[in-house]
């Protein structure tokens, strides 16, 4: 069994999200070089890359923002919870994946 150390699955996630990050950047690099695009989904293939890595880096920042909100004040939590939901909104509906629902 692989070896998480003391973040978990939170660094996991977040090691994911790199290399995620990685392939779509060698991705786009390839086919700019040779012109072509790859399309999955709607979107071009590094795009699809990119917005997996987006959603995992949101889950490993959300789960950290959590873990420090719970031990503020009630305004901050509050805070935290309206942050939470304006970013999930702008991965699905905006900055992160166009047109991912």
């Amino acid at each position: 069994m692989a070896r998480k150390g003391r973040t978990g699955y939170l660094g996991m996630f977040a090691f994911a999200a790199m290399i995620l990050n990685a392939i779509a950047w060698i991705i786009k690099i390839i086919l700019d070089a040779t012109s072509s695009s790859v399309v999955v989904m709607g979107q071009p293939l590094q795009n699809v890359f990119t917005a997996i890595a987006s959603i995992l880096l949101l889950i490993v920042a959300l789960v950290a923002a959590y873990d420090y909100a719970k031990r503020q004040t009630k305004g901050w939590r509050i805070v935290f919870w309206i942050l939470a939901i304006v970013s999930l909104l702008s991965i699905f509906f905006g900055l992160g994946l166009p047109n991912f629902l």
